[in-house]
């Protein structure tokens, strides 16, 4: 069975696929908050679907209370574990989960497992995120090439997953950047990627018009190449700022990664100039002063006043423009900590409805 939003802003769409007899992927969209999810549950049934289940609701719930994605994600993982624990679905049950935010047209993507994000930018179908998996280690490691992952045996093993290991062991993926006109974000859980390689996606996304259409025919796609898990995927396009977001577009990033479309060398131009302007101002400035050194060194020769140099305000200016040249430098983190998971976990709800925000 399938659920699906029909939507002009976005396309979301979740699929038991062909093979599982219940769909535990959740998915959910706010766009009062900018935020989009994704989960796919793992732990069988009654367990999977409960796990997803509580990642959709808990993570609007925390970023709507004030913590950031990041904190939200991993307060998540905690309430899995108590769920668990108080007998709530069951012990071993957990989920991956993507999960992306808009501010304005900056986007902030916090994953765990190998749901993933992507960016679309008209001709190329670019990573966002990278797996927490078994076989995304030996691709690192160079042990085996990409192609080789797509056929490996041990793929569905994941490394990490809410509500699998310790709480205190999850470390969070995590990546930003900033949105171009024309430009559009997939989020997917493993039922997509699994089944349907990503020239293909990109092939799709290319001959699609409409998101909520696009989405569908993923979905299709997945299925026709054999379905043999759930499926979800969420299409969220660039969104403008808003007139009163306009003015604090470049403040509002909550951002110490690495801005992964950091674009064109023409955005960067700006900056050239500035740091130009800077060291031309600066360069005036100690002209300027060697100027009234000289006159002060003639002053000093006849009544002996006390002499002063542009050394100091110089070296002032210098630590200025290295302060705000270091201020721009950014980081990426992502998660690699071993724990249990997914592929030795059976199993997938009934249909699941998207859930959408008011």
């Amino acid at each position: 069975m399938r659920g699906a939003l029909d939507s002009e802003q976005f396309g979301m769409l979740t699929d038991v696929g062909r093979v599982r007899d219940h769909n535990e992927d959740n998915c959910g969209a706010f766009p009062e908050l900018g935020l989009y999810i994704v989960a796919d549950g793992m732990g069988g049934h009654a367990a999977g679907e409960v796990a997803s289940a509580i990642a959709v609701e808990q993570i609007p719930a925390l970023v709507q209370a004030g913590h950031s994605l990041v904190s939200a994600v991993e307060a998540t993982h905690a309430s899995i574990l108590d769920a668990a624990e108080s007998g709530q679905g069951r012990q071993g049950m957990g989920c991956t989960v993507v999960a992306m935010r808009f501010e304005g047209n900056f986007y902030e993507i916090a994953w765990v497992g190998d749901s993933r994000g992507y960016l679309w930018n008209g001709s190329e179908l670019r990573p966002l995120t990278k797996d927490h998996s078994f076989v995304q280690e030996l691709i690192d490691r160079g042990n085996i090439s990409e192609e080789e992952a797509l056929v490996h045996p041990q793929r569905n093993v994941i490394t990490q997953a809410l509500g699998a290991g310790t709480r205190q062991g999850l470390k969070v993926g995590r990546v930003a950047g900033q949105l171009q006109p024309d430009e559009v974000v997939l989020l997917c859980s493993d039922g997509l990627t699994g089944e349907v390689h990503d020239k293909e996606i990109a092939q799709i996304l290319d001959q699609e018009q409409g998101l909520p259409q696009a989405a569908d025919v993923l979905i299709r796609a997945a299925n026709d190449n054999g379905g043999s898990d759930n499926i979800t995927v969420i299409l969220v396009p660039f969104q403008p700022l808003a007139a009163h977001q306009r003015e604090r577009q470049y403040d509002t990033a909550p951002m110490d990664v690495v801005m992964v479309n950091s674009g064109s060398s023409d955005r960067k131009k700006p900056v050239a100039v500035i740091i130009m302007m800077v060291m031309l101002v600066c360069g005036l400035i100690a002209w300027w002063l060697m100027g009234a050194d000289n006159k002060l060194q003639t002053s000093a020769g006849r009544g002996g006043a006390v002499l002063t140099t542009a050394s100091d305000t110089q070296e002032v200016v210098k630590d200025r423009v290295a302060s705000e040249d270091t201020s721009q430098v950014l980081r990426n983190s992502r998660a690699d900590e071993s724990v249990d998971a997914k592929a030795p976990v059976p199993g997938k709800i009934e249909e699941i409805t998207p859930q959408v925000g008011e």
